[in-house]
């Protein structure tokens, strides 16, 4: 809150002095008010942009809360595919041991758990 030069104030208020010395009550009662009424003012401004900031501090609360539920819920998905790819590599790792490397043994095509096409035969090849 902005500190009041108080002598300052009286001057830029107008305030009459009195014939015994002080200030006219009228004149500082009146000065009174009207710095009663300028907090008060201040004080409704800063009151709606408290609640305006509050209001925006729980929308980001909730967006981060919404943010951290969709992270748990794919480091979640994330750990089950991990565990799928593992045993996927697991199988596939022990198919192509249990699979003859001889001739006339298919490779495994690029994708997965397939294997490649057997070359089809040209109907004029070897004539």
């Amino acid at each position: 809150m902005p500190k009041i030069d108080i002598d300052n104030y009286i001057e830029q208020s107008g305030m009459r002095k009195a014939r015994f010395g002080g200030y006219e009550p009228e004149d500082v009662h009146q000065a009174m008010e009207d710095l009663c009424a300028d907090y008060e003012q201040h004080l409704t401004a800063m009151t709606s942009e408290l609640r305006t900031l509050r209001q925006e501090n729980d929308a980001l609360r909730r967006h981060a809360q919404g943010l951290v539920m969709q992270n748990q819920t794919l480091s979640t998905q994330n750990a089950t595919l991990a565990g799928q790819v593992d045993k996927l590599q697991s199988y596939r790792a022990n198919l192509e041991s249990a699979v003859p490397r001889g001739e006339g043994a298919q490779p495994f095509a690029d994708e997965p758990g397939r294997y490649a096409a057997p070359e089809k035969q040209r109907p004029d090849a070897g004539k």
